[in-house]
Parts: structure tokens; sequence; C-alpha cells
């Protein structure tokens, strides 16, 4: 089996790609392990040249592709997913890493299921080390995720850990380059809506490093936040698909208050960022209306183009003066 692994990148974010691409070298050899390492970026024409630098050299095929017009993360990954040349692809957030035995558990679990499957999405975990704030973050993300991606059925997918048949993918035309958030979310949904089966695998896990610093999490949350607004404006039956969370949870969270206290804001922000995405599309429709209005009939008696007012009916007890 030959993939390719595709890393979406922006600027600032170089010194995390190069701890992604260093686990990726060091990880055990196995069937799975990636024939080529495709970076992606808008923001970074030079990119293959820092990470070189901060690597050093990778024994891995590697190539940097620049797309500057590229508007939204979906664009970046359409873009490295035109440019695969294997049969599979496996996406990575470049903010996360891999354990060593990632590739060998892959192919282990691919193997133990159905070749006709075309996708797999991965489990994940905070890195190790991470602070306090974004151990609550990743709590909130397992809960909210597992809404719609578990062992039972796949609804959705999270794009930081994705492995996918190109060929799938690529008949549904890839993720929604109009999104600026959620579109893994919304491909994932089209991919069960097209009944392609998609195989959740618990067994395979990723570490995300979340952001230190709270604010820095709630501006995550409110742009998460636009892009679920875009999603149920696309598809209102997704709301369907998403089952109810088990009560323990929230009693346990009802025990701690300082998480209670981060979760109730950091979901007052994420339906600000939906409000935000509501409102969005509320007043572009409104423009367009606006827009596709008939225009005024100009006459030749109404310099300002506008008709005249209607002369008033006149009733048969209505006197007419006249004057010489």
């Amino acid at each position: 089996m030959e993939l390719t692994v595709v890393i979406p990148v922006h600027r600032g974010r170089e010194r995390a790609l190069a701890r992604l691409l260093r686990t990726i070298v060091e990880a055990s050899p196995s069937a799975c392990a990636p024939v080529e390492v495709l970076i992606i970026s808008r923001d970074l024409p030079d990119l293959e040249a820092r990470v070189r630098a901060l690597v050093g050299s990778v024994p891995i095929p590697m190539r940097a592709a620049f797309f500057p017009a590229a508007r939204t993360l979906a664009e970046l990954r359409n873009a490295g997913l035109r440019a695969v040349r294997t049969a599979w692809v496996h996406f990575l957030d470049s903010d996360t890493f891999l354990a060593r035995d990632h590739f060998a558990r892959l192919e282990q679990a691919v193997r133990a299921h159905d070749p006709t499957i075309a996708c797999f999405q991965l489990d994940f975990a905070p890195a190790p080390g991470t602070s306090g704030w974004a151990q609550y973050e990743a709590e909130i993300d397992r809960w909210a995720i597992g809404r719609y991606i578990n062992e039972e059925r796949v609804r959705g997918l999270n794009g930081m850990g994705v492995l996918a048949r190109v060929e799938a993918l690529r008949s549904l035309g890839g993720f929604d380059p109009e999104f600026v958030a959620a579109e893994d979310i919304e491909l994932g949904y089209r991919l069960a809506q097209a009944r392609i089966p998609v195989v959740f695998l618990r067994d395979v896990r990723i570490f995300h490093a979340y952001p230190a610093r709270w604010w820095d999490l709630l501006r995550r949350k409110f742009w998460h936040g636009q892009g679920y607004g875009q999603l149920l404006l696309r598809h209102p039956t997704f709301v369907r698909e998403i089952s109810a969370p088990p009560r323990p949870s929230l009693l346990a969270a009802c025990r701690r208050p300082r998480f209670l206290a981060y979760a109730l804001i950091s979901h007052a922000v994420f339906l600000l960022g939906v409000g935000v995405a509501l409102a969005r599309r509320l007043f572009s429709r409104r423009r367009a209306a606006l827009a596709d209005a008939p225009a005024e009939i100009p006459t030749s008696d109404s310099p300002a183009g506008t008709p005249p007012a209607p002369v008033p009916r006149r009733g048969p007890g209505d006197a007419t003066h006249e004057t010489g």
C-alpha cells in the first residue's frame, strides 16, 4: 500500500512541522510508511528551505508546494489532494505528531478490515505536557467529536488525522473550498451520504499540540463555530446524525467547577461563531435580493427616473373648476 502524507501549514507553524517530520522519519518501518511527504502552504514560498534548515536531510522524498491564492484550509487540502501520485493519502495537521509505531499500527488496523474500505478516521489525544486549558479543550473536543465519530458509525471526519483512498475523495470533489472551518466534517458527511464506508480506528492515535493560552483556544473555538454554522446551512440534516451525550459526563462536569466554567465560556464563544456565520449568510442573501430586484422604469416626464404619482380618480360629485 503506497501512501502520501499531505500536511497543510501556515506561517508560524514551521517548528511544529519540523517536529512532525522528525516523528515521520523516526517511525518504525512498515508497509504503510509514506513514499512521499507533500507540504502545502499559502504564505511560505521558501517553506522547503525552512524545513530543511530545522530538520536537516529527510530520507523520505519531500515536496513543498506554494499556493498563494488559497483562501481557506480546504483549498490547501484540495491542492494536496490534486498533487498526490499514490492511491492513498494520509492527511495530517502541522500541529500534530506521531508515535514511533504509528505506521505499524496503521498497517495492522487497515489489514484487519475489509479491503473495500475507502476511508479511515484516526483517533487523537492531546500532546503530553500541554497546559491545563489545553487539556480542557481536548476533553471538550473528544466529547464533541465523539457525537459523530465513534466505533458504531462515522458521520464526519477529523482532518488532523485521516487516511483515505484518493479516488474516493476526488469522486466527491474533495473538500468544500468555501468553508472557513469544519470542511473535514462536511466532507465526511458527504461520504456517509454517498454510502462510502468510513471506519474509525481507535487503536491508531495521533497527538495534537493545542495552543497553551486560553485566549488562543477561544479564538480557535470562534473560528470553528463559523465553520459549524456553514455546515448547518449547507446540511441542516446533519443535526440528526449527532448522538446525544451520555448523562454521566455532564454530572462529572458539574463536580469540576473550573472545567465547567471554561466549558460554558468555550461553548458561548463557539455559538457566537455559529451566529456570525448565520448572520453573514442572511445579509448576503438580502444583498443578493436587492441586487436582483427589478429596476424602476424611467419615464419621459420624470427626469429623476421614477414614475410620476398617479392622478387621483374623480368621483361623480367632484366639481370641475376652470379659469379663463
